[in-house]
């Protein structure tokens, strides 16, 4: 359900509206970004603003969508025929959900101009399901727009991306976050905290307003990244088993929380005063015994932990690997 609308990505919105009015708009567009940034919100108001009843001049974008009509609406609580987000069965997609969209697509929309479907985290399909769709995307029907969303284009095929328009999504400033929430009627307080933690995932904020288990689970996710840098083998591995049996999601979300936290170590190491992602009271003090070096090799190990735990390898033995590359500080504590 769309029920908070879209928090930032005001260039990437304006830039697909640009596109409709010079008669440009591309059959797929691939979305790019860290998870809960906006990109399946941003597809979907965009889908919102094609459909929208209610805007008498379609090309002023700043009419549309209206929010209100019988269509933005359905939309909104994903009950429109012509609009679907298609997610992974389990942990993939499928080569079998390829093929069910393959075999509706052509036919024509119910009611709509478009038939758009979004294909949120494509990133974690498998390569036949991938190779599957790209005969959809060389010949994709005149009325189909599709959107696929990723945190990268690592885990896609390279001609997956050649035959999309590409969109990176950027972090949303903590401001306009900020800003954001105290107009859903967050408490000032909690919102500057929220809009401090969540690095420029707006999505991740309005979650944790309605779970507020989601900043203490946040804590505890940084506050095993600082304390793993000093602790013996034998703790890595029981914290490897920990993290690596949890569901494949929450293993990328803790891994993207961790590099966070090693990244502002690298800023730390490096004497650097701006740029962190943290916020300041969750920002790691200076390791002993850890160059800035020792930092970025770790960070680069992490990047290719998490591209491994995207294509479904055991994330237990993943994280086990992590763990025992992770550097060793001799005598830390965790202050």
């Amino acid at each position: 359900m769309l029920s908070n609308g879209l928090i930032g990505h005001g260039q990437a919105l304006d830039y697909l509206f640009r596109q409709e009015r010079q008669g440009g708009l591309r059959h797929s567009y691939l979305l790019l970004g860290p998870p809960q940034i906006g990109k399946r919100t941003l597809a979907l108001t965009f889908a919102m603003a094609l459909l929208c009843e209610a805007a008498s001049d379609r090309d002023d974008a700043g009419a549309r969508p209206c929010g209100a009509c019988h269509t933005c609406l359905r939309i909104s609580h994903g009950a429109h025929p012509d609009v679907l987000v298609i997610e992974p069965a389990g942990p993939t997609f499928t080569i079998e959900q390829i093929r069910d969209l393959e075999a509706e697509l052509p036919l024509t929309p119910k009611e709509a101009r478009y038939k758009v479907r979004i294909l949120a985290d494509f990133d974690l399909a498998t390569r036949e399901a991938q190779n599957a769709l790209l005969k959809t995307l060389e010949e994709p029907p005149g009325h189909a727009l599709l959107f696929l969303t990723a945190s990268d284009s690592e885990s896609l095929v390279p001609t997956i991306v050649s035959r999309c328009q590409t969109l990176v999504l950027r972090p949303v400033p903590t401001a306009e976050v900020y800003s954001a929430l105290l107009a859903r009627g967050v408490e000032e307080q909690l919102a500057a905290q929220l809009a401090g933690q969540c690095a420029g995932r707006p999505g991740w904020a309005l979650r944790a307003v309605a779970s507020p288990e989601l900043v203490q689970e946040r804590a505890r996710t940084l506050a095993a990244a600082a304390s793993l840098v000093g602790a013996p083998r034998i703790e890595r591995l029981r914290q490897a088993e920990t993290f690596g049996s949890q569901e494949r999601a929450k293993v990328l979300d803790t891994l993207r929380l961790w590099k966070l936290w090693w990244h502002d170590l690298l800023l730390v190491s490096s004497g650097a005063k701006e740029g962190f992602a943290l916020s300041q009271v969750e920002r790691p003090q200076p390791v002993p015994d850890l160059s800035a070096s020792d930092v970025g090799r770790f960070l680069g190990q992490m990047d290719e932990i998490e591209r491994m735990v995207q294509r479904n390898v055991n994330t237990r033995l993943a994280m086990d690997v992590l763990l025992l590359r992770m550097p060793y500080a001799i005598g830390y504590t965790r202050r």
